[in-house]
């Protein structure tokens, strides 16, 4: 299996037939991976990726150059966090985390992490239902929420541009701090 793609492993999980027969979806069964590609040491190929999404070629490849042309960013195919979540085409600029995409078999999700400034900003959007519930549903971490977001169609990924601007505009700063300076007085 050169492009690290386990079939298998995704039809028993699609299946139910792990965990003991639950469904694969509920929070107290194993979830399908994130990425179709979960093997650490196999890149997956452009090929391969393309093969694997299928019907959802062009929604990936649309949002890919959306964010080229739009912020200029290029993606580079990273293993993610385990083969919970695997290999995905990571965006970032200035070392900062924009977003991930997940190729899988016929759709992709997309990872978005959102600090808790961005949460809120973000409910005040005019967002999609779809998207605004996985915002309000999302579990808060330390470093923000982890939003993964299923696309399935054009309108999927462009549901997703609010979300890719609030990460793409500059990080407030809060007020500028003074420092006290010690004076050495003369006497």
């Amino acid at each position: 299996m050169k492009s690290g793609w386990n079939p298998a492993l995704l039809q028993t999980v699609k299946s139910g037939q792990m965990n003991g027969g639950q469904n694969p979806m509920s929070s107290t069964a194993v979830r399908a991976p994130h990425s179709a590609f979960v093997e650490r040491t196999r890149e997956p190929s452009r090929a391969s990726v393309r093969s694997a999404l299928a019907g959802a070629r062009a929604t990936w490849d649309a949002l890919e150059t959306y964010l080229a042309e739009t912020y200029s960013l290029k993606g580079l195919f990273h293993f993610m966090y385990g083969e919970r979540y695997g290999w995905a085409l990571q965006f970032r600029r200035g070392g900062r985390f924009i977003l991930a995409m997940y190729p899988n078999q016929g759709r992709l999700t997309v990872q978005i992490i959102l600090s808790r400034a961005q949460v809120a900003a973000a409910t005040g959007m005019r967002l999609s239902s779809r998207v605004l519930r996985v915002v309000e549903a999302a579990k808060d971490y330390p470093e923000g929420r982890w939003l993964f977001i299923p696309v399935k169609s054009q309108k999927g990924a462009e549901e997703l541009r609010p979300l890719v601007a609030l990460k793409m505009s500059r990080p407030r700063q809060g007020p500028p701090t003074v420092k006290a300076r010690s004076r050495q007085s003369g006497r």
